[in-house]
């Protein structure tokens, strides 16, 4: 897969890929998106830090600091960039591309959803009235 040889690439080269500017930055990140979109793998945040050649995800959270010699923030970038993983997350789940559980947990503990299921105890005879499961998404509140 060319994802896989790009990730290998990334590896091997990291002592080199020092990010300088936002323009360089916004680059790779969207070279990330597509090469996910092309091998229909789902984006996640550890392969952004893996692909932008960062050691651990707390190199990305401090970019969400950082300025370029022009000024320039990373933040809007990487806000967007974790946005474009969180609506393909759900997007895989609501199309039923990759693990439902797996984006269910992932969802659950990554984005603030929450498992929700309302158990009406009253009973019509030996009927027992379940109400559906019912996903709430914490940033809609």
């Amino acid at each position: 897969m060319p994802y896989n040889k790009k990730s290998l690439e990334n590896l091997l080269n990291w002592d080199k890929k020092k990010i300088e500017t936002v323009e360089e930055f916004h680059k790779r990140t969207v070279d990330y998106f597509l090469l996910c979109l092309n091998d229909e793998i789902c984006p996640v945040v550890s392969g952004l830090v893996f692909h932008l050649g960062f050691s651990d995800k707390k190199s990305l959270i401090d970019y969400e600091g950082y300025k370029d010699k022009k000024n320039n923030s990373y933040l809007p970038t990487i806000k967007k960039a974790r946005n474009f993983i969180y609506k393909s997350k759900k997007e895989w789940l609501v199309s039923g591309k990759g693990s439902a559980a797996g984006l269910k947990f992932d969802l659950i503990n990554n984005y603030g959803y929450k498992d929700s299921s309302n158990i009406d105890h009253t009973t019509q005879g030996d009927k027992i009235s379940i109400s559906p499961i019912e996903w709430i998404d914490a940033k809609d509140k």
